[in-house]
């Protein structure tokens, strides 16, 4: 299943994306985190790990995602690979005269047992991606400038 979400962020790009960037964040703008923090000392860009504390599906997952394409203040990508499901995800920024053009796309592949269920879930992920791009946006449009 592929989403794509797309939203206009009345902040400075470089805002946007440093703010997305940092692990410790995320929790602000995501209703499921518990807590997200660097994994190794890499430098952020393409090798780079963040883990992510999640309550998802009635339990508390721990996840750890890697940048997979890296560009400061354009892009980011990143794989979580789990025993029911792989996903890739793409972050691209985009400078626009009102502000930051954020597009978020998730390409997910259920394994297992979740590939019964999966139609059932993905409509629940696209919805889900929708209400986190509109909290990251309402997050750093209250940051005063």
């Amino acid at each position: 299943m592929n989403t794509s979400v797309t939203i206009i962020i009345r902040r400075p790009l470089e805002d946007v994306f440093r703010y997305y960037l940092d692990p410790a964040n995320r929790p602000r703008w995501s209703d499921h985190v518990l807590s997200s923090s660097w994994v190794n000392d890499k430098p952020v860009g393409v090798g780079a790990i963040f883990q992510i504390t999640l309550r998802q599906w009635g339990r508390v997952l721990c996840t750890e995602r890697e940048i997979t394409e890296y560009e400061a203040n354009k892009k980011m990508c990143y794989e979580l690979n789990m025993n029911v499901m792989r996903v890739h995800s793409c972050q691209t920024f985009e400078a626009r005269p009102e502000g930051t053009k954020f597009t978020i796309q998730a390409e997910m592949q259920p394994k297992g047992w979740l590939r019964l269920i999966f139609p059932l879930i993905a409509r629940g992920q696209a919805k889900h991606l929708q209400e986190e791009a509109a909290n990251l946006k309402a997050a750093l449009e209250a940051i005063e400038p």
